[in-house]
């Protein structure tokens, strides 16, 4: 996801023009709440717990052929943030968005109309530290609450990827709760405020092995969103 000169990898999807983002589902955060703020995570998680849609409204799943593939977050009515990887080689067309449901199924199923990746996406360096772990999926919607690595800590563990651009997560000594794969493109957030995307990572909750996230405050990021969004 990362080349060595090392810019993060986000990719907005817009959804089609004929299905505005709009599912009455309550509290959803302003783009200002979102981009800002550290840090809790909502994915298939490690080590969490059962959640529900209510306390993580934010939460969405890419759907292809019936078949959960990634997460993802509201930016907007018409946008979603997810992480690069997820979305390389596929076309839209073939992909829907599931919104409002705890389960892997129900909710609101919305099509996408365009991928527009991040222009510094590279995945070849992000292939050598993707999560490894079982394909089984939970039914419901899990999160789980981590403490942030400090930085130094991570680089000694991804000293070839890691970049100021991206910040890691997790019980550091003691591993047991974490990210893995299958969460790729889901949300870390802190009082309702996304602090970041889940991008990879070395096994599922190991020790001495963090959760990667891409930095949503990074100024390239941000950037990004801005530029494409207006947001």
């Amino acid at each position: 996801m990362f080349s060595l000169t090392l810019v993060p990898v986000f990719v907005l999807v817009l959804l089609n023009p004929a299905s505005p983002f709009n599912f009455g589902i309550p509290n959803v955060p302003t783009v200002e709440d979102i981009l800002y703020g550290p840090v809790l995570f909502d994915n298939r998680i490690v080590g969490g717990q059962n959640a529900t849609i209510e306390n993580h409204p934010y939460q969405v799943s890419f759907v292809v052929n019936n078949s959960y593939f990634c997460g993802g977050f509201i930016v907007s009515e018409n946008y979603i943030l997810t992480a690069a990887h997820c979305a390389q080689n596929v076309d839209p067309s073939t992909v829907v968005l599931r919104a409002g449901s705890t389960w892997r199924r129900n909710g609101t199923i919305i099509p996408i109309a365009e991928v527009i990746a991040h222009p510094e996406y590279d995945n070849p360096a992000f292939d050598k530290d993707v999560a490894q772990g079982s394909n089984t999926i939970p039914e419901n919607l899990m999160d789980v609450e981590i403490p942030v690595v400090p930085y130094w800590q991570c680089l000694a563990v991804y000293f070839t990827v890691l970049t100021r651009n991206m910040w890691c997560g997790g019980n550091f000594v003691l591993g047991g709760k974490g990210t893995c794969q299958g969460d790729s493109g889901g949300t870390a957030v802190q009082n309702g405020k996304a602090v970041g995307i889940v991008s990879f990572g070395r096994g599922c909750g190991q020790q001495f092995s963090p959760s990667v996230f891409a930095d949503t405050a990074a100024p390239t990021i941000r950037d990004f969103i801005t530029k494409h969004t207006g947001l």
